[in-house]
């Protein structure tokens, strides 16, 4: 059984790749299969390859990497190993600078403290602009 035997219209499949590199989970022909089974998107840990290819059948993937080294065709994985739980909060950026997942008990405290880094980024080009070093 694959991942996308389990896949159902408007999920998003969380893979869970471990952060590696090396090996691509899914390429285009996977995202064209999903496509057609309006699977919604991916989020992996790990690489993908075949990314022009991914973004022209129009599957969102976010992904660690983009590698050529294609997938095992058998290796180890399971299946149904939960590493999003249900009620948590998935965002991932649409600029693809990443990806986070929240559990909804921390969710206030974390979106204060994400307003919080937001301004202060957002004070600091000015303040580099004006000289200050760190």
């Amino acid at each position: 059984m694959l991942p996308l035997d389990l896949a159902q219209p408007g999920d998003i499949t969380v893979i869970n790749g471990l952060g590696d590199r090396t090996r691509a989970l899914i390429g285009d022909l996977i995202g064209i299969r999903a496509k057609s089974m309006r699977v919604g998107g991916f989020i992996i840990d790990g690489a993908v390859r075949d990314a022009d290819g991914l973004a022209k059948c129009g599957m969102p993937v976010f992904a660690r990497v983009v590698t050529p080294a294609g997938p095992r065709q058998r290796g180890p994985g399971r299946l149904q190993q939960p590493v999003v739980l249900p009620g948590d909060i998935v965002v991932a950026d649409a600029d693809a600078d990443g990806v986070v997942v929240v559990q909804r008990a921390e969710a206030e405290r974390v979106v204060d403290d994400a307003e919080q880094i937001k301004t202060t980024e957002a004070e600091k080009p000015i303040a580099y602009a004006a000289g200050m070093r760190r």
